[in-house]
């Protein structure tokens, strides 16, 4: 059975880093989706945090994984995390409500900063394509 993913940084089409190609071949876009959070410059990538009462939202792309067991334990292995509790990770695998450009929420699992933001620059566009 299939599941959405959420991304919004390094991942995304537009920033043509190696590891989307895993999702160009192993995954079907699913289009342009926000996501209620906080984004946060990290140097080369960024971090997202979830908010209710930001605004804007976190801007990303959707992506069906048919074979989620394929993909995600190597999705995971990149952005160094798992789904299951682990403090010293850097980020956690969860599930989060996003909204698709047509309005209509689903379910996706999205990587989402696991440490305290401290004093990270936050990217107020919400958009690390247009930052």
């Amino acid at each position: 059975m299939g599941e959405w993913l959420f991304v919004y940084g390094s991942l995304r089409r537009a920033c043509a880093h190696p590891m989307h190609r895993l999702l160009a071949e192993r995954a079907q876009p699913g289009g342009e989706a926000t996501f209620a959070g906080r984004m946060y410059d990290l140097g080369s990538y960024p971090a997202a945090v979830p908010d209710a009462a930001a605004h804007p939202p976190v801007q990303g792309e959707l992506y069906w994984l048919p074979d989620p067991g394929a993909v995600l334990p190597l999705l995971d292995r990149y952005e160094g995390c798992t789904d299951r509790h682990d403090p010293t990770a850097e980020y956690r695998r969860a599930r989060g409500t996003v909204v698709r450009a047509a309005g209509a929420a689903v379910s996706a699992w999205i990587y989402l900063y696991n440490r305290p933001v401290g004093a990270r620059r936050r990217i107020i566009s919400g958009d690390y394509l247009r930052p």
